[in-house]
């Protein structure tokens, strides 16, 4: 038996060695991979001011295009998932719920563990329908009722007054980037809608207004006077007098709408007595704190209908039965004349693409382009972009190819490259620190070169390769240990 040892101190774990004499391979020879040792290159990716931008369009009827900018940080292995949460919040930031093409929309952006893969995901929310809290697993009630058994006008059908215990709510979040929650009154009575931080219980038996992060509350003064507040970080604030002056009278049909919109959290009253929403406030939002809508009755006689919520589709979102063609009428399809009303959602198809300011960044992240798709659009409702190769912060891989490039493996395939190559091993690694990668095969596999005549071999040559054959940023020393025997050892 015979032991070859390679060595290197070029990058991108190539080996180049060259004996002094001839080693003689006896016909019938077998070979195996016993050892291997290197530093990866940790690939550290750089967010400064040349490269922290990222385009994106949504909305083909405008053609506006979103720029986003990323925060400027370094990161690796060790913090990559940072950078993912970044991007996201980033993207997000952008959406608008006061457009209807962006309605009910959520960026993702996440690493997928299989694949490792970079993918980039715009996904719309069906929309939650709170009629239906008797059908939708997602959604809860106490002390509420429909009006009849087909109606779609919610009632408060039990309780106390003015104790927040009659109310439904549902545990999934609203969408992060255009998502809106939308009721309108059609009886007064008091009622408010709340969005809270954390999801409602089912054993819950009152909702207070302190919990609450936001909200908009109908009320009366005790003379008849129907006026707004609105709720932010659990404290009741009455509006300024010149604002509450717009807003004294509350009319049948207004809407009351809580919406996010480029990176805050916008209450307002769409209204027949304003051509245009009242705005209650608007408060900044990180997009990516959960919002859970709730609505409470806290009067004798309120009806409300119109009851809709864009639920964040990134999450289990099975039982929201309601299509989406039938829940955008649901929104507000009133034509009275001079109605005031909020932006409805459609579902036509816009044409979207994403375009990194920046090729480096693109290609660490594992696209080969900086714009995706490189010519024309996707242009469906829910898109994926998924990178090209995996995404190269750090040494993510945990299975690696070495290859011997100079001497012929008969017995060697790949289904990757549908071909038969020279394979000495595929193995799973022990990485320490991180970036050192370190391999020791107890029982090594022999692999057969079935020659049947002596082979002079001087020169070897050989690399190690991530999984999907792309090379690996090496630096400094790197070793090899090859196995060599003849066929009756």
């Amino acid at each position: 038996m015979k032991l070859l040892r390679l060595t290197s101190n070029q990058t991108q774990a190539f080996f180049d060695n060259t004996l002094n004499q001839d080693l003689i391979l006896n016909p019938g020879t077998q070979i195996a991979l016993q050892s291997l040792a290197l530093q990866v290159d940790v690939n550290q990716l750089v967010i400064d001011a040349s490269n922290n931008g990222m385009q994106y369009q949504f909305n083909n009827s405008t053609g506006e295009v979103h720029q986003v900018y990323f925060t400027h940080g370094t990161y690796t292995l060790l913090n990559y998932n940072d950078l993912f949460v970044d991007m996201t919040i980033a993207l997000n930031s952008e959406l608008s719920a006061f457009a209807p093409s962006e309605i009910g929309y959520e960026w993702h952006v996440e690493l997928d563990p299989s694949s490792k893969k970079l993918k980039i995901m715009a996904k719309k929310a069906d929309n939650q329908i709170f009629y239906d809290f008797a059908n939708d697993t997602n959604l809860g009630g106490n002390n509420v009722s429909k009006t009849t058994p087909t109606s779609k006008v919610l009632q408060r059908s039990g309780g106390t007054l003015d104790t927040n215990d009659s109310f439904v709510y549902s545990n999934l979040p609203i969408a992060k980037g255009a998502g809106t929650f939308r009721i309108r009154p059609l009886v007064f009575g008091e009622c408010a809608m709340v969005l809270t931080t954390k999801p409602v219980l089912s054993t819950d038996k009152v909702l207070p207004f302190e919990t609450c992060a936001f909200g908009i509350i109908l009320t009366t003064n005790g003379t008849g006077i129907n006026t707004y507040k609105y709720i932010i970080d659990g404290e009741v604030i009455t509006p300024l007098p010149d604002i509450n002056d717009e807003i004294i009278k509350f009319l049948t049909k207004d809407s009351m709408c809580i919406d996010i919109v480029k990176g805050e959290v916008i209450g307002s009253v769409y209204s027949s007595d304003s051509p245009f929403p009242l705005v209650l406030f608007s408060v900044a939002y990180d997009n990516t704190t959960d919002l859970y809508p709730s609505i409470i009755f806290r009067g004798e006689n309120e009806r409300l209908d119109m009851c809709t919520a864009t639920p964040s589709p990134f999450y289990n979102v099975t039982s929201v039965k309601t299509n989406r063609i039938e829940s955008e009428l649901l929104f507000n399809n009133d034509s009275t004349p001079g109605l005031t009303k909020p932006p409805r959602p459609h579902n036509q198809v816009t044409n979207k693409y994403i375009l990194f300011n920046d090729i480096r960044m693109a290609n660490i992240c594992g696209f080969k382009n900086n714009r995706i798709p490189v010519e024309g659009y996707k242009s469906g409702i829910d898109e994926t972009w998924e990178a090209d190769t995996i995404f190269s912060v750090g040494a993510l891989n945990q299975s690696y190819t070495v290859q011997l490039l100079n001497l012929n493996i008969p017995s060697s395939y790949d289904t990757l490259s549908h071909q038969r190559n020279n394979t000495l091993a595929t193995i799973n690694t022990l990485v320490q620190d991180n970036t050192r990668l370190t391999y020791e095969c107890n029982f090594p596999i022999w692999l057969d070169l079935n020659n049947s005549n002596p082979i002079t071999q001087r020169n070897w040559k050989a690399r190690v390769l991530f999984e999907d054959n792309s090379t690996i940023p090496t630096i400094g020393f790197s070793q090899m240990t090859i196995l060599i025997k003849d066929k009756n050892e």
